[in-house]
Order: structure tokens, then C-alpha cells, then sequence
């Protein structure tokens, strides 16, 4: 998992959902949010698959969606080759 990763952790962990929304509604020029995460895999990464962080990203994205922004989510649905092959290219 990368630092960007751990940074986005942190701050969502640390920060309540109506707060993190307000930023993202915020965004002049972002027309939604886009929740490109990485399947669980231990450290930080390992939070995002917890029940308590889940529902906070689903209160977010409906906030957003509220708002008038849009809200999609990738990751967590992605297939175990995607997930070898990508790990077997950072190798090359």
C-alpha cells in the first residue's frame, strides 16, 4: 500500500464524515468523488475493510450524493488475478 494510501486513512479516520463531505462538496471544479480503493491487505489498508469504516465511506458518499455530486466505488469488488497481476508487475 502506498503513503498516499496511509495519508487517506488517516485523515478519513480522523475527520467525521459530515466534515470530510463539506470538503468534497466544497471542490469547485470536482464533479464527484471517485473511491478507487485497494481491497484489504493488512496495516492501513487492513481499516478499510473494517464494518466501522465502511459505514463511515457509505455516510460520506451519501452526503456527497446529497450535495449534488456523484459517487462511484471501485476496489473492493476487484478480482484476486487483478490483484496478483498488478503485484507481479510492480516485481518487473
Amino acid at each position: 500500500m502506498g503513503s498516499m494510501s496511509n495519508v487517506l486513512f488517516s485523515y478519513l479516520s480522523s475527520n467525521s464524515a459530515e466534515s470530510i463531505a463539506s470538503t468534497i462538496l466544497s471542490w469547485k471544479y470536482a464533479d464527484g468523488i471517485d473511491w478507487d480503493l485497494e481491497p484489504p491487505s493488512g496495516g492501513a489498508a487492513g481499516g478499510y475493510g473494517k464494518e466501522a469504516m465502511a459505514k463511515k465511506l457509505g455516510q460520506i458518499s451519501q452526503l456527497v450524493q446529497a450535495g449534488g455530486k456523484h459517487v462511484t466505488m471501485a476496489g473492493f469488488g476487484r478480482s484476486e488475478e487483478r490483484r496478483v497481476g498488478k503485484e507481479c508487475r510492480s516485481r518487473w
